[in-house]
């Protein structure tokens, strides 16, 4: 269970499969893109991307932006949740979790301990 900034309690588990929260995980964020393009996912459908990297498209349609931008910010926002990819034909957003930044932070703070 991930708890947001915003709520007010951890997580119940949903009654029935609407409620649940659709996270979607790859090694680099953009390439998740092309899975939209094609409409094989739909970013309304999504609440989260984990991802190693956030990387770079051709796509114009989406891109990626500061979460403080986010119709989601500041209440609704998951844990050290930095950006956000937007479908700007449909608005939908999906917030986005990149790995590399956090690893490279905690590695920082532990050689700057020793």
């Amino acid at each position: 269970m991930i708890k947001r900034v915003g709520d007010s309690s951890i997580p119940s588990i949903p009654p029935d499969e609407r409620r649940l929260l659709v996270v979607e995980f790859k090694v680099v964020a953009a390439s998740l893109i092309k899975d939209l393009d094609r409409e094989e996912k739909d970013a309304k459908d999504m609440h989260l991307l984990i991802a190693w990297e956030e990387g770079t498209s051709v796509f114009t349609r989406f891109g990626f932006a500061d979460i403080e931008h986010s119709r989601d910010y500041p209440k609704n926002v998951f844990p050290r949740v930095q950006r956000y990819l937007e479908d700007t034909r449909t608005g939908a957003q999906v917030q986005v979790l990149l790995l590399k930044p956090i690893i490279d932070e905690e590695l920082r703070k532990i050689a700057a301990a020793k």
